[in-house]
């Protein structure tokens, strides 16, 4: 549902990495401002959560990098979890 959904510009710079039970969010910064890149990851953030709860699937939302190898130049910005 996130590739589905808008973006601000329609750039849709995100990137997400899935992880056994988390999905890893990352931006790919272009030569946009950066509050339309914030609102674009917002826009992610908000359909990624409202299609897990539709789905009854539980998690939490945090900020730790996973220092995972990211060959790709994109920047970690925030990761969400599945609960048990």
């Amino acid at each position: 549902m996130v590739r589905l959904g808008p973006s601000a510009s329609n750039g849709q710079p995100w990137r997400i990495v899935i992880n056994d039970d988390s999905a890893h969010f990352y931006v790919r910064s272009k030569s946009r401002h950066e509050t339309m890149i914030r609102l674009d990851m917002g826009i992610a953030f908000c359909h990624f959560d409202l299609t897990m709860n539709e789905t009854n699937v539980d998690g939490e939302w945090f900020i730790k990098d996973p220092n995972l190898n990211n060959t790709l130049g994109l920047s970690y910005v925030a990761t969400w979890r599945k609960t048990i």
